[in-house]
């Protein structure tokens, strides 16, 4: 389908890229943080019964040695509710995916859920970080060579520091099972 020569698809996307901008104009509780597709997580998670959206447009070009370079263009979607003050799920996708190799494949990316538990925050003016977890399961509906054709699998410890200046530390390190039954 094209709209005045324009695919359908293309004009999707970009009324889902100019979203954030629009929500972005209201006022939002200081309380939420957002999270980026494939970044460093924070142990914040939504405010009960919020629904929070995020999009993120990756571009990654890559090449090794003797093979042919890929560019891939992504944009990736994660849906975040909360549940309680220490618990949120969520659900990560790339709802359109072009890459570029020898040849061109477009299309829908894998789908990961998984959810965020926040087990530790430290007593005020304590020196240790807010501690929490991140189990993600990466279900694999995108064809090959979008998606990765496998089940993956992982689970990510969180922690956060609230430094001077409005600045905050997060670090994460994870363990992933890739292409596991």
């Amino acid at each position: 389908m094209k709209a005045q020569g324009m695919p359908m698809w293309l004009l999707l996307a970009c009324g889902l890229l100019c979203a954030p901008a629009l929500v972005a104009s209201q006022d939002l509780p200081p309380e939420v943080a957002p999270d980026r597709p494939s970044l460093t997580n924070s142990t914040q998670t939504v405010p009960v019964g919020a629904l929070q959206i995020e999009l993120v447009l990756e571009y990654a070009p890559s090449s090794l040695a003797d093979s042919p370079s890929e560019r891939r263009l992504a944009m990736q979607a994660t849906l975040r509710a909360g549940l309680t003050d220490r618990l949120e799920v969520r659900l990560d996708s790339e709802p359109l995916v072009w890459l570029r190799q020898a040849q061109d494949h477009t299309g829908l990316g894998d789908v990961a859920l998984g959810m965020k538990y926040r087990f530790f925050d430290p007593p005020e003016g304590g020196w240790w970080p807010s501690l929490g977890i991140e189990p993600t399961i990466n279900l694999p509906v995108g064809n090959m060579p979008i998606g990765s054709g496998q089940t993956d699998f992982g689970v990510r410890l969180l922690a956060s520091e609230d430094l001077p200046w409005q600045v905050s530390l997060d670090v994460n390190a994870g363990l992933v099972a890739v292409g596991q039954v």
